[in-house]
C-alpha cells in the first residue's frame, strides 16, 4: 500500500492503521499528488490511501491520473469530511472509494479491499 497525505500526523496514523491490518503491507509514503503518481510507478502498490485536499495536485486529480496509468490500483480517497462532497469526486465512479479518515479502521480497510476484489 501507498499512503499519501500532506500532513505527517495523518501519514503516520495511516501507517499505524496498515500495521494493525493483517494482510496489508506499507510500501511507501508520499506527501502530494505528484509524488503519489511517481510512487505508484516506482513501487507498484495495489492500494493507495490518499488525502483529497493537498497543496499542488490534490487527491482527486491524482486518483484520476493513477487510474488512467494503473487501472488495477485501488484508490481510496480520505478526508476529515466526506471525500465524496469534493468537486470532481463523483466523476471518479466506483473504481475510487472514498472514506472519512476517522471511519477508516482495520475492519473497514479490509471491507473496502474485499468489495473491490470480491
Amino acid at each position: 500500500m501507498l499512503v499519501v497525505d500532506d500532513h505527517p500526523g495523518f501519514r503516520d496514523a495511516l501507517a499505524d492503521l496498515i500495521a494493525a491490518s493483517p494482510g496489508f503491507v506499507l510500501k511507501g509514503m508520499a506527501c502530494s499528488g505528484e509524488e503519489a503518481i511517481a510512487a505508484v510507478d516506482d513501487l507498484a502498490p495495489e492500494l493507495v490511501l490518499m488525502d483529497v485536499v493537498m497543496p499542488g495536485m490534490g487527491g482527486i486529480s491524482a486518483a484520476r491520473a493513477i487510474r488512467r496509468s494503473s487501472p488495477s490500483v485501488m484508490v481510496v480517497l480520505t478526508s476529515v469530511n466526506s471525500p465524496a462532497l469534493y468537486p470532481g469526486a463523483s466523476e471518479l465512479g466506483d473504481e475510487v472509494a472514498s472514506e472519512r479518515k476517522q471511519d477508516l479502521g482495520p475492519r473497514r480497510l479490509q471491507e473496502l479491499w474485499t468489495n473491490h476484489h470480491g
